[in-house]
């Protein structure tokens, strides 16, 4: 099971106590509300948070989720296609795959040669498939170029206290066209907009379960070559027949983007060195065979016919990533009618899948990443008879130079995944969650986040209707263009434009129903942003975030009270003259003679004088 929105679970027969299970994800909870001190935070990535302030820390929390991209390792080498490193090149890929398979005589005959039938796999359901997942992770590569702290979901430029959405920008518009073409390729599923196929409170589990796969059941089966998914639903892979054999399985970061938004102008245009410095340079230290073996990308000999052009397929050319994260933990609630040991059945068998689908994964992970930290010669510090992380060593340690023998995967390999499967896995996740330009799934100032909820019935509209993406199986014919040039599909155009519109009037309405500062502030505390906004001419890399800024609370106060205090002054002191003018105090009461320098006799009959 992955990460799910909020979602509704199976009541029990009306005929006894009605129950309600909620489960949901973590991001409507304000980080300025979670305990540090729980177990599960005391892990090396948060060494920073525990050396900067823990009562009001900011920027990421871990343990986090990392959606990656699987793909079929032997697939790939069968159509001599490299593992697409960018969003344009995994389109190319896609559509030369449809062509492999057409070109061969069908489905049936291209999975005889190794080459599975379905292209792209992703799950579909708005509340709780990837789809709006993969909107988010693409928009984040097209705008956020600059670290985490500069955001893809508001535009931090603004004043405060202002929250304007960027859904609707040039960067959001890219991503949801080039989404809306991946999803021309994608595996025929219903329609997730259709009544009997969304997901439906009451649902029986068994109907619940089937609407709701953790995984894309046709890449289980072994039926597609690529799907985007949580990296907690490896263990799930691993129980998969036709997956467990080394070198069937392949993990990779999510691919970049070759087109970005420029911070300075606003506008988009192709990845440069310099443009995307900070991708470009992790890349290089995590994965530099990506930049000095580029032999893979040739395009002879995978299907009969023309080759793709391999311009957007692989590097030298630069692109944009931006992995996408989620903090990795579970909460739930049971609504109860009246209380009775059913209660409490309920809360074991939600406490059971805790541990077994989401705790047990992350205490395993984390054991393997913390054994590697260890072998590279970083451990807890002890003092006064406690341990603690050093943040200082964390931030500047090289982290690049891990070798896969520093990881203790002995765990996973017994749930049936192959060492060449969690060795790629390793160096996605690693190059992940060392990432300066980490992207987080969009927080909510309060428990219920429609700003989630939004973009994932946003990103179901974009699936083509059930007939054309049936009619799409086999239309395919021609060479793959050039995308490089972010020349996009028309129809996907409108679509995009329709659908971030209503996005975006919803996203919209819900900052004024929260409030845009406290909008702005729960975005800035999740990314670690400056609170005093920066032009956009001074704004330089920073993986971090820090520095200089003015807390907005402070600000927020700050200002208003000072303008009080100098208006309150302004009218006391011209009240004051105005009465000394006409001999009064400033309670109104008349002034009595004083002696001076031109005083001879002083006759005074007024009181208090």
């Amino acid at each position: 099971m992955a990460v799910t929105r909020l979602l509704l679970l199976p009541r029990c027969p009306t005929a006894g106590p009605t129950y309600s299970i909620y489960g949901m994800d973590y991001s409507g909870n304000l980080l300025e509300g979670t305990d540090l001190q729980q177990p599960e935070f005391d892990v090396p990535e948060n060494a920073r948070l525990f050396q900067d302030n823990v009562s009001a820390f900011r920027g990421v929390v871990h343990p986090r989720t990392y959606l990656l991209t699987f793909y079929r390792v032997d697939a790939l080498a069968r159509l001599h296609m490299p593992v697409p490193t960018n969003w344009e090149g995994l389109l190319a890929l896609l559509k030369w795959h449809r062509q492999a398979v057409g070109q061969h005589g069908g489905p049936v005959a291209a999975k005889a040669v190794g080459i599975p039938e379905h292209g792209l796999c992703l799950t579909v359901q708005p509340t709780c498939g990837r789809l709006g997942d993969a909107l988010t992770a693409m928009a984040a590569t097209v705008v956020q170029t600059r670290g985490t702290a500069q955001g893809y979901l508001l535009d931090l430029q603004q004043p405060l206290p202002a929250a304007v959405p960027l859904t609707n920008s040039s960067g959001w518009r890219y991503a949801a066209t080039l989404l809306a073409q991946l999803l021309e390729y994608n595996a025929p599923d219903a329609s997730a907009l259709d009544a009997p196929a969304a997901l439906q409170s009451g649902d029986p589990l068994p109907v619940a379960a089937a609407k709701c796969p953790p995984v894309s059941p046709a890449f289980l089966e072994g039926n597609c070559l690529v799907t985007l998914e949580w990296d907690t639903a490896l263990p799930v892979f691993g129980k998969s027949s036709a997956l467990q054999k080394d070198g069937v399985l392949g993990v990779a970061p999510l691919p970049g983007s070759l087109m970005v938004v420029d911070p300075s102008s606003g506008q988009l245009q192709e990845c440069t060195a310099e443009l995307c410095s900070t991708s470009l340079t992790h890349d290089l230290l995590y994965m530099p065979s990506l930049y000095t073996n580029t032999s893979s990308s040739s395009s002879s000999g995978g299907a009969p016919g023309t080759g793709p052009d391999v311009k957007a397929m692989a590097p030298p050319y630069i692109f944009n990533r931006a992995p996408y994260s989620a903090l990795l933990d579970l909460r739930a609630e049971v609504n109860q009618q009246q209380s009775g040991a059913h209660t409490m059945e309920f809360w074991n068998f939600l406490y059971a899948v805790a541990v077994d689908v989401v705790y047990s994964f992350r205490d395993q992970r984390q054991n393997m990443t913390n054994y590697a930290r260890v072998a590279m010669g970083y451990a807890q510090l002890n003092g006064n008879g406690t341990a603690c992380w050093d943040g200082a060593k964390y931030a500047s340690f090289p982290w690049w130079k891990a070798q896969l023998s520093d990881f203790s995967m002995q765990h996973f390999l017994s749930q049936g995944l192959s060492k060449g499967t969690m060795e790629s896995y390793i160096t996605a996740l690693w190059h992940a969650v060392h990432h300066p330009n980490l992207a987080v799934d969009p927080p909510s100032p309060q428990l219920l986040n429609w700003y989630s909820w939004a973009v994932h019935w946003a990103a179901a509209r974009l699936l083509p209707a059930p007939a054309a993406a049936q009619a799409n199986v086999t239309s395919d014919t021609g060479t793959v263009s050039d995308m490089s040039s972010g020349t996009l599909s028309t129809g996907a155009e409108e679509k995009a434009a329709t659908v971030l519109d209503l996005l975006t009037s919803f996203v919209s309405m819900a900052i004024v129903v929260h409030s845009p500062l406290a909008v702005r502030q729960t975005y800035s505390a999740a990314i670690g942003e400056v609170w005093f906004p920066i032009s956009r001419s001074s704004t330089t890399n920073s993986n971090n975030g820090g520095g200089g800024g003015v807390p907005v609370l402070e600000l927020a106060v700050a200002l208003p009270v000072a303008t009080v205090v100098v208006l309150v002054w302004a009218a006391v002191g011209g009240a004051w003259l105005r009465l000394r003018l006409r001999s009064r105090d400033l309670l109104g009461r008349v002034r009595a003679p004083r002696a001076g320098p031109d005083t001879t006799l002083l006759v005074s009959d007024v009181q208090v004088s």
